[in-house]
């Protein structure tokens, strides 16, 4: 089993303009959404490497779809029937200085069936970003993932409050 992969994307839809929405399924358990990022942040060493970055640094992002029309935005909803959404403004996220990334993910080597609308926005890069206590390949004890959730809250949170629900508006 190869597990999850991320790689910079070439093709698909790569240019967003300020005025465009980024969805994102909303995660009502923020130290699931903690935990998945610390997990994470060790897949991007190709797209940090295409970046000019060391590739044994560590990401922490958040994953994005930016729908470029009414069908491809219909058919995201009914692939994730039932998710609840949050969104943000490419041009909100950009005044803010956050980094909006084209990648493609696969899980044990398939695609994502949405990757050519799918952009990860950046909360974090740089080396030792996940702290031992959430570190995937050592977990610490309770007392050590709690504060090592609170390291990474403070780095990803404040890209996090950059999106709403989608039902209440921009």
């Amino acid at each position: 089993m190869q597990g999850p992969s991320v790689r910079w994307r070439d093709e698909g839809r790569l240019l967003l303009e300020d005025n465009d929405t980024l969805l994102r399924f909303h995660v009502a358990d923020h130290n699931n959404l903690l935990n998945k990022a610390a997990s994470d942040a060790d897949l991007y060493g190709s797209v940090l490497e295409h970046l000019g970055h060391d590739p044994e640094w560590e990401a922490l992002v958040l994953s994005t779809y930016a729908p470029d029309s009414s069908e491809e935005q219909r058919e995201l909803r009914e692939a994730w029937l039932g998710r609840q959404f949050v969104v943000a403004r490419v041009g909100g996220l950009r005044e803010h200085d956050v980094a909006i990334w084209p990648t493609a993910t696969f899980i044990d080597g398939v695609p994502d069936p949405f990757n050519h609308i799918h952009f990860d926005v950046v909360a974090a890069v740089g080396p030792d970003l996940v702290p031992s206590g959430l570190h995937p390949q050592n977990r610490g004890n309770k007392r050590e993932r709690r504060e090592a959730r609170q390291q990474l809250a403070a780095l990803i949170d404040p890209v996090l409050d950059l999106f709403t629900d989608e039902r209440q508006g921009r």
